[in-house]
């Protein structure tokens, strides 16, 4: 398990807390890291912010934050944790 090299390795010990959490938490936040966003997504978002004479402040990109930043200003704090605990599987 190559994460288990950037993370603290009592984390992952059976007897932590966290274990269960952790295991199943981990290699989906390493494989979304290791493959992010498209470059060409972002690289066409660069693009269209240099070409518009009003560009936004901030712009979104990836189907991940299209869902979830909308979901967060939606829904209760508790609501957007159930559904987060959801699609991670936790």
């Amino acid at each position: 398990m190559k994460f288990l090299l950037i993370t603290n390795l009592k984390t992952f010990d059976k007897q932590s807390p966290y274990s269960t959490l952790v295991s199943n938490l981990a290699p989906v936040i390493i494989e979304q890291i290791n493959n992010g966003n498209d470059v060409n997504e972002v690289g066409k978002a660069i693009l269209d912010i240099i070409q518009d004479d009003v560009f936004p402040a901030r712009t979104t990109i990836g189907d991940k934050a299209k869902k979830f930043i909308p979901m967060r200003r939606e829904l209760s704090d508790e609501d957007f944790e159930r559904r987060v605990r959801e699609y991670y599987n936790l």
